[in-house]
């Protein structure tokens, strides 16, 4: 009885090996098409966004206007515009 245990075990061990083994071989193809397919792609939505980003940070000095009472921590954007308001007075 327990020879045939013995060999169940080491079956059903042997078995979620292999099950194991070919989950990872899915898995190594998704990634695999992940990254060869969709990342591609991708990239230029990806660098988009990291465009429209930059933008809205730069655009940002409505912000500090509103928010930022001292000079001193105004954006550059700011500062770039009061300079152009006093070289046109």
């Amino acid at each position: 009885m327990t020879y045939i245990l013995i060999i169940l075990w080491y079956n059903s061990r042997s078995f979620y090996s292999l099950a194991i083994n070919q989950t990872l071989g899915m898995i190594r193809q998704w990634q695999e098409m992940i990254w060869r397919i969709v990342i591609p792609l991708s990239k230029p939505i990806i660098a988009v966004l990291i465009l429209f980003a930059v933008v809205r940070q730069w655009n940002g000095f409505f912000d500090a206007l509103i928010y930022l009472e001292d000079e001193k921590l105004y954006p550059t954007k700011i500062a770039t515009l009061y300079i152009s308001l006093q070289e046109n007075v």
